[in-house]
């Protein structure tokens, strides 16, 4: 199966159920008889912009994210100001913490900002490491962040 139609039926998979891992995924793919590692769906899941996100019932499942006519960075304050609960900026770096199983979310939104101060993140399940480019420059993020948090 060509990557365009691996990607076509992941989409379509997304919609019609719920994915909470890629385990699931690549069992649902397999049962459509469609052969994929768990790189490929790695990949897949990153070139589609797929990001864990909540449902009502606050279980967690896999959703594409949906670019909107809303600027990024509006995005990116509407997410800390719901998900991060606490920022510290240790040297050039700034830690952000969010709710349960949000950092990556949030991250994702940082990324597509792209702030020039920001060199990288890294997202594990609560929690968002940004790397800045100076102890100044980290310090302009953490306060352009808290400033998201109390709007």
């Amino acid at each position: 199966m060509k990557k365009t139609e691996r990607q076509a039926l992941i989409k379509q998979l997304l919609q019609d159920y719920v994915i909470e891992t890629q385990e699931d995924l690549l069992r649902l793919l397999k049962s459509k008889n469609v052969k994929a590692t768990q790189a490929t769906i790695s990949r897949d899941i990153r070139e589609m912009n797929i990001v864990k996100g909540h449902q009502k019932n606050g279980k967690v499942r896999y959703m594409i994210y949906s670019q909107s006519n809303i600027s990024p960075e509006k995005r990116l304050a509407e997410a800390c100001g719901e998900s991060v609960v606490k920022v510290e900026q240790v040297e050039f770096v700034v830690v952000l913490h969010t709710i349960f199983a949000n950092a990556d979310v949030v991250s994702a939104l940082l990324d597509e900002v792209r702030y020039p101060e920001v060199v990288g993140t890294m997202a594990g399940v609560d929690t968002i490491i940004t790397i800045c480019k100076s102890v100044e420059l980290a310090g302009d993020f953490h306060d352009r962040i808290a400033r998201f948090m109390k709007q």
